[in-house]
């Protein structure tokens, strides 16, 4: 340093610390750049030649491998700020102004913390008084040039990344099922189990056309998925686990199984406090987007339906959704007449268990708090269209049965395939494990116990596979034998047989529904429903259908059941005289079975008086009348039920009480207390209002 340099430092300075500050961006410059790493130490020697004594020296290396665009995480720039606004530091030494920070603000509060404190900055450059205009000018301008010289790298190096990934070289993380040749091609998995399993799941996934569906699929023939760890002990291998719905979603979304590279479909966004999120872009913003870079499981043109049947699965306008267990056999293919919107699909359970579907447009009172705009009674309309399917689609019967039984083969096939690749996995690492042992000094039992442990572990997880396996195949659903093949052929030529077969559930049945129709409009006109059928293939096919008016009119009632439950109100609750008519087998109209609303429902239907309107006509109090007569809390009213000063009974399913209006097992206070509030309140009637 020159003299004049050293003339800022002054005896005030001496008396505290100098502290050293040592960063590196990255782990891989700390130890690939050891030279880079030990410059920074050395500046500990330029301290003690400036005046300072070694014990005053400090150096502060915490933030090794660490980048300096912000203080999260820098503990050690943290503390140095800290040792500074208390007063502690004479001088800050820094290699070189980005050092200390990449991050204006970060600088700047530096800075503004030193003049107040009277502290120093010295680079390899020379050292700055924060109290001169100078030099506070200067380490101005040096932290403006470093944090331009950050965004300048970093955009100098995305726009290496970019440039390599619009031609489809960019190396990045594959996804499961794919892997680096040794030339730095992408190929698929050399492991054929994890080929077979993708290719089951996506074969899967088009013919149940819904993510779910496929998890419940896989789960229920207990194939297992593969996966690549990215943290924990297994991080990078092959690992077998169950799928879930999030990983479903993630290949099913993720353009690699098409064979087509993919870079920029995420945003990084970086919150105050320094942390990240990621938020999804459109694809039309994606920075590349590379068909056929390289082998893949699945065409594009199937991808491409495949995000379309996705988008298509949540239940929006104008969207049909995948095909449900309910039995409504139009959910999700159904329009309004009057507005063209999406009938919502409702059920209402009928007498005897059974169940009838209700489409309902209900859309502007959900979006807006309208009116419903219209609600048909589905029960009727779905007999009407299965006449029509089994009018329109006989000459197609053959080639439809056999395509289900072609399916349904194929499926049980790739089923049982899996299953025993299961077993042979389990049955190599097996072997692996005894070949281990085997190889071992049988001396060395140290070593020896440990993989004899390890062997017999293998040998257990074979044998469970290898029971799971069995069991799996012995309760397939999928699997046909001879006979049941030849009853397929026997009654595919009848296509309405197959209609109503046991074995087609109702999903299959709305599956073919989607396969031939297009949509379906209803419009309702009283108690006239015009059905409107628009085919895949284009034609139109209109149908009527009237509704019965019996649902217009009330229900006929049994008097005796009425008198019935007239009578017991007396003494119970609506959900007690429902569990009475239920035990004593007393069938509810329409429902089959009694509820609460039920007998709330026949008792205001009828103007029965209620639990609580029969108490308070005997006179029974509520609890704010017993607080107010007494002058005391709610709680105390319900101690002293508790405690049987008071006599209740409840007048509802909660368990809320009116009370009787009697009090002669109160303490006497309490009696003296509720005369004297009585007498009050009558004397205030006598004398009217107040003025």
């Amino acid at each position: 340093m020159t003299a004049p340099h050293q003339a800022k430092i002054q005896a005030h300075h001496l008396s505290r610390k100098a502290l050293v500050y040592v960063r590196q961006s990255t782990l891989h410059q700390v130890f690939e750049h050891s030279e880079s790493t030990a410059r920074p130490y050395g500046l500990s020697a330029t301290a003690q030649d400036l005046g300072w004594p070694e014990h005053l020296v400090e150096v502060i290396d915490d933030d090794l491998g660490k980048s300096g665009g912000s203080t999260q995480y820098r503990h050690g720039f943290q503390r140095l700020v800290a040792d500074v606004a208390m007063g502690q530091v004479g001088i800050v030494i820094g290699l070189e102004i980005s050092r200390l920070a990449r991050n204006n603000a970060d600088f700047q509060q530096l800075l503004q913390i030193c003049g107040l404190n009277q502290t120093l900055i010295c680079d390899a450059d020379a050292i700055y008084d924060l109290t001169h205009l100078n030099d506070r000018l200067v380490l101005g301008l040096k932290g403006t040039m470093s944090e331009a010289e950050l965004f300048t790298m970093r955009a100098r190096l995305q726009g290496g990344l970019r440039h390599k990934a619009a031609r489809g070289a960019l190396a990045t993380k594959l996804p499961v099922g794919f892997v680096y040749a040794p030339t730095g091609q992408v190929i698929l998995d050399p492991d054929r189990q994890v080929q077979e399993t993708l290719r089951l799941f996506f074969t899967t996934f088009r013919q149940l056309g819904s993510s779910i569906a496929v998890v419940r699929y896989f789960n229920q023939q207990g194939l297992t998925f593969p996966t690549r760890p990215i943290k924990g002990p297994h991080s990078g291998e092959l690992w077998w686990s169950a799928l879930s719905s999030g990983l479903a979603l993630r290949i099913l979304h993720n353009p690699r199984y098409a064979g087509a590279f993919a870079y920029g479909r995420t945003r990084l966004r970086k919150s105050p406090n320094g942390g990240a999120s990621y938020t999804k872009r459109p694809r039309e913003a994606w920075h590349a987007l590379v068909h056929n870079a390289h082998p893949g499981y699945i065409s594009w043109d199937e991808f491409e339906a495949n995000q379309e049947r996705l988008q298509g699965n949540f239940t929006r306008r104008y969207r049909p959704g995948a095909a449900r267990e309910g039995n409504a056999l139009l959910q999700g293919i159904v329009l309004c007449g009057h507005c063209g919107k999406n009938l919502a699909t409702s059920y209402k359970r009928r007498a005897k268990g059974r169940v009838d579907p209700i489409y309902t447009c209900n859309r502007a009172k959900l979006d807006y708090g309208g009116p419903v705009c219209t609600f048909i009674p589905g029960a009727e309309v779905d007999r009407t269209m299965s006449s029509v399917l089994l009018e329109q689609v006989t000459p197609m019967a053959m080639e439809a049965a056999l395509a289900v039984q072609q399916e349904i083969v194929t499926r049980a096939q790739e089923a049982d395939k899996l299953l025993r690749r299961q077993v042979q996995r389990a049955q190599y690492e097996a072997d692996l494990a005894r070949r281990r042992l085997m190889a071992v000094d049988p001396d060395n039992r140290l070593v020896a116990q440990t993989l004899e442990d390890a062997w017999n572990e293998k040998l257990l997880q074979l044998e469970q596979a290898k029971v799971e396996c069995e069991a799996r195949r012995a309760k397939s659903q999928y699997v046909l034998d001879a006979h049941q093949q030849a009853e397929i052929r026997r009654i595919a030529t009848d296509f309405p047989r197959l209609w109503s077969h046991p074995a087609i559930s109702v999903q299959d049945k709305k599956r073919m529904v989607r396969l031939l129709i297009e949509d379906v409009t209803l419009q309702r006109h009283l108690y006239q429903v015009d059905i409107f059928i628009r085919f895949k293939a284009g034609a139109l096919v209109q149908r009527t259908v009237r509704l019965a008016r019996s649902g217009n009119k009330p229900t006929v009632i049994a008097p005796a059941l009425i008198a019935h439950i007239d009578a017991l109100t007396e003494q119970h609750t609506a959900g007690e005289i429902a569990t009475q008519l239920n035990a004593a087998s007393i069938p509810h109209p329409t429902r089959g079975d009694f509820d609460t609303n039920a007998v709330v429902y026949l008792l205001k239907r009828f103007k029965l008086p209620s639990r609580y309107q029969r108490l308070r006509s005997q006179g029974y109090l509520t609890q704010e009348e017993i607080t107010e007569r007494f002058g005391v809390s709610v709680q105390t009213v319900q101690r002293w039920r508790k405690c049987g000063w008071l006599h209740a009974a409840y007048y509802n399913d909660q368990k809320e009480y009116l009370y009787e209006p009697f009090f002669e097992g109160l303490p006497q206070q309490y009696q003296d207390s509720a005369a004297n509030s009585m007498h009050q309140s009558y004397k205030r009637n006598e004398n009217g209002p107040e003025k």
